[in-house]
């Protein structure tokens, strides 16, 4: 390692702390420290570091933010870790072209406070303080996606790092190509497989000109589901449909200070438009809420309130950690899966997965995309009892294997890391070899 220190001075370092910090996601899972850390601050960086690693044949593992839950930035055979947070760098905003030029460091949080006042937002919201290098290196989505897409439909072009340290740029600025094999979005998902991103070049959407949050209360998931299964039959333009379940609930009113909910399961729905277009839908999803048995209609149109919403909706991966805080177990932690299915199989998966559940005597909520088939369970386990721990890997192994038998994927946007690389086999035999 002293000739990567030497080369790139004070950005290498082999602190301790450091490079257990960089060793780790938010998934709680943990392997080997890494031997150093480089702190990329811009593509030199990445290029020295990765024709060092070559020629020295030292494992290479990238780091963003470090919000991952599939153990991506977990360097298993120790080796380099390569954080590129400070490229963060917003290069060019193009109001005319609907897109920005960004380093890989840059969070979804950063580039929409950066075009606050110019009419437009970055759409896909992990809900994590992510950044979007690491959004696309995993392919990640969130809340939006049913209106505006994945990662995968808002990345027109990336510059990249490929492994003997070449530097390219996966496509143009043209909104369409057929210029041969999609480099771009073969790199989306490869998790650092096949080459560091180092920036991209991302789709902009104008800000709505009127934005409203519906939320309502079921008794039973069966209501919620079929609310939503006639709303994708309208055709409705959702930006985002979410589903809690009651367990979730109960850890949200707690943690976001939702006194106004009770633990039942609650959609939340958000339309957008002109005023008047949005005051039709909001009349017509309100009238279906009731044919659907669903109660405790609530809107939310002032940006206060529309934040407290999502604010509450994104942390209930936090709020079920919270919760379920045990002073007599302080080494529980809070397991997430990914999973999703086509429209008409999510109800009998989220009641399959439920079930699973009941079985053993982890607590464990439950959160769901509903627009895209897209579901999560948020699994507590005690880290100090091997058999919870076997319990609890028992039962992932389950919802992804319910997931795969309902013809769907053992992971929505989240990822493989090593969290999922036995279901990835599992759902993808004849893939893998060509893989």
């Amino acid at each position: 390692m002293d000739g990567l220190k030497e080369i790139l001075q004070n950005k290498f370092t082999d602190n301790q702390t450091v490079r257990e910090n960089h060793s780790h996601g938010e998934d709680g899972m943990r392997g080997r420290v890494a031997d150093a850390v480089v702190q990329a601050d811009c593509l030199a960086d990445v290029v020295k570091t990765v024709e060092y690693c070559r020629d020295h044949q030292l494992k290479l593992t990238a780091f963003g933010a470090g919000t991952s839950l599939e153990g991506h930035v977990i360097p298993l055979q120790g080796g380099v870790v390569l954080d590129l947070s400070a490229m963060n760098r917003i290069i060019d905003i193009s109001a005319h072209n609907m897109t920005a030029r960004i380093e890989a460091g840059v969070t979804r949080q950063q580039l929409n406070q950066a075009l606050k006042n110019q009419g437009m937002f970055f759409s896909v919201d992990p809900g994590a303080q992510a950044t979007i290098g690491g959004m696309a290196a995993t392919g990640a989505s969130g809340t939006n996606s049913v209106r505006y897409g994945t990662i995968k439909e808002n990345v027109l072009s990336m510059q990249a790092v490929m492994a003997n340290g070449a530097v390219i740029e996966t496509a143009t600025g043209a909104r369409k190509t057929s210029a041969g094999y999609d480099m771009t979005h073969l790199l989306i998902g490869s998790e650092g497989t096949l080459a560091i991103i180092t920036e991209l070049l991302v789709r902009l959407h104008p800000i709505p000109e009127h934005i409203m949050v519906l939320s309502c209360q079921f008794d039973n998931v069966h209501q919620a589901v079929s609310l939503v299964e006639d709303i994708m039959k309208m055709g409705m333009q959702m930006a985002r449909i979410e589903l809690v379940d009651a367990e979730q609930m109960r850890a949200s009113i707690a943690y976001s200070d939702l006194q106004e909910y009770e633990a039942k399961p609650t959609i939340l729905l958000e339309i957008s438009g002109s005023q008047a277009s949005v005051a039709e839908q909001a009349q017509m999803l309100s009238e279906l809420i009731d044919e659907h048995a669903g109660y405790n209609q609530k809107q939310a149109t002032n940006e206060q309130q529309r934040r407290h919403l999502w604010h509450a909706r994104h942390n209930a991966f936090y709020a079920t950690r919270a919760f379920y805080t045990d002073p007599n177990m302080p080494n529980r932690q809070a397991i997430a899966t990914d999973s999703c299915v086509p429209h008409d199989r999510l109800a009998s998966a989220l009641l399959t997965v439920r079930a699973a559940i009941a079985q053993t005597n982890l607590p464990s909520t439950m959160v769901a995309h509903m627009g895209d088939g897209n579901f999560h369970a948020q699994i507590m386990v005690n880290m100090d009892d091997e058999a919870e721990i076997l319990s609890a890997n028992k039962l992932v192994g389950t919802i992804s294997q319910i997931a795969i038998d309902h013809g769907g994927t053992c992971t929505g946007e989240h990822g493989i890391g090593i969290g999922k690389i036995d279901y990835l086999v599992k759902q993808h035999p004849d893939l893998i070899d060509w893989m």
